[in-house]
Order: C-alpha cells, then sequence, then structure tokens
C-alpha cells in the first residue's frame, strides 16, 4: 500500500473497535512521525517488527505492545539465537517505560518448530526474572 496516511486513518476507523487494531508496516517508508502520532490518535497498536528487511523499534502507540518475529536474517523459517531471544527479552522488558501494561510476542509458526522452541526460550528468560 503506498503512503498514505488518510487511507490508512479511513481503513483503522471502519473497525468497530480502532482500539484494537495492530497494525504492522512492512516498509519501512511508514516508520514517520506522523504515522506514529496518527496511530497514537487512534488509540490502535503498532506492530513492532522483526525481519530481514525491518529490526525491532521502539514505537509504543498505546498501553499494549505487540512483537511480531518473523525472522532476522531469514524470511519465516529462522531459528532465532540465543543471544538474539535475549536481545528481544531485554527490548520487550524496556518497553514497559513507555506506559505499557501488555505486551504480546508472536514468533512466526514454522515448518520446523523453531518458533515454539524460541518461545520456550523467551518464556523462561522473561520468568527468571520474576
Amino acid at each position: 500500500m503506498p503512503y498514505n496516511l488518510a487511507r490508512l486513518e479511513s481503513a483503522i476507523l471502519a473497525f468497530k473497535y480502532p482500539k484494537k487494531v495492530v497494525v504492522e508496516f512492512r516498509n519501512k517508508k511508514w516508520l514517520t512521525p506522523e504515522t506514529k502520532n496518527l496511530l497514537k490518535k487512534l488509540g490502535c497498536i503498532f506492530c513492532i517488527t522483526d525481519s530481514p528487511e525491518m529490526n525491532l523499534i521502539d514505537w509504543t502507540t498505546s498501553s499494549t505492545a505487540y512483537i511480531r518475529l518473523h525472522g532476522k536474517k531469514r524470511w519465516y523459517n529462522y531459528q532465532y539465537s540465543k543471544a538474539e531471544i535475549k536481545a528481544i527479552a531485554k527490548f520487550a522488558q524496556n518497553l514497559t517505560k513507555n506506559k505499557v501494561t501488555k505486551i504480546y510476542i508472536l514468533f512466526n509458526n514454522d515448518y520446523y518448530s523453531y518458533a515454539i522452541k524460541n518461545a520456550i526460550y523467551l518464556k523462561e528468560l522473561l520468568n527468571s526474572d520474576k
């Protein structure tokens, strides 16, 4: 979708509950202060994306954060290293400094079940801090 804030706003407002909408961008051209301000104004959730084309950025537009992990060096079929997962855990913990009270973290489902292994390790890391 070409960069068009008016169209984005219309699309979000088409939902009955815009504050429950999660918006994921796959193109860096959308990562502008204007885009962030629009998402904040509407109260919807910015999807923080990790992929070969996007790095994790600490944008928060509501009290809920949503992190989608497609694969750092390869799309979809990717096993995160322990060091990469530790960095993700630290990143997620730092989001709470931005008044985030709920964080969803999703690993991309894959044929080799890397997502399950990665999620278990991430959960262990996050629970060990409690």
